[in-house]
């Protein structure tokens, strides 16, 4: 039984992007390749670069512009596409071969391991606080899926129990590449949890579950 109401659960999954992805080889695919990281182009121009049908481009241009993937910008003359900072994340999450909550966890792993090695520690990443971010809205099974395909990948690897750090190799390689959009991402994590618990203390499905467990408790003690 899930711990939100239905009406809550949506709006939280729709804030979460759950469950978006696109084919490696599909155009829309190959659009956010092209634009990435800060490329501008005419629609004409990615037919000519990607050799795209033009049909289908047209429909994964419109696809991408309605789910504000990219951004398309006027001139007086033509009409440019360029990346939104979502367009950016998903862009990565095919040149990585990684979900959407796979990048989630990159992202958060990046952040800690960084921050905890600037102080001399031995940075690592630990499932549970994983988990916790989007507990309710993804299965377990899910959430242990996204955290090991980063070893899976071959981008990290297990360091002590239910815990991975990133390939020294791996780390520098997304500081050199990848750094302003994980950084922008672990912000936007971060908000996603406020959100997210804002949406819950208005939910009266988990208002009615924290109660009854108090009720619970109260008869233990």
């Amino acid at each position: 039984m899930t711990i939100f109401s239905e009406e809550t659960l949506q709006k939280i999954r729709d804030i979460s992007y759950y469950h978006i992805f696109f084919k490696r080889s599909s155009a829309a695919s190959n659009i956010l390749a092209l634009l990435y990281p800060d490329k501008k182009y005419s629609e004409g121009e990615i037919t000519e670069k990607l050799g795209l049908n033009k049909i289908n481009q047209s429909m994964a241009l419109t696809r991408l512009v309605q789910g504000k993937f990219i951004v398309l910008e006027k001139d007086r003359r033509t009409r440019f596409y360029r990346l939104s900072q979502k367009g950016r994340w998903f862009a990565i999450c095919n040149k990585l071969n990684l979900t959407f909550l796979s990048l989630c966890a990159l992202a958060d792993a990046y952040e800690m391991q960084t921050r905890l090695e600037q102080v001399g520690l031995v940075g690592f990443y630990v499932f549970p606080r994983f988990a916790e971010t989007f507990d309710g809205v993804y299965t377990q099974g899910n959430l242990r899926f996204a955290f090991e395909q980063l070893k899976v990948k071959n981008l990290a690897f297990r360091y002590v129990k239910k815990s991975l750090r990133i390939k020294p190799e791996v780390l520098e390689d997304l500081r050199r590449y990848y750094q302003k959009d994980l950084e922008e991402m672990q912000k936007w994590i971060a908000q996603f949890q406020d959100i997210k618990e804002d949406l819950m203390r208005q939910d009266q499905n988990f208002i009615q579950r924290i109660q009854n467990n108090k009720k619970i408790l109260s008869k233990l003690i």
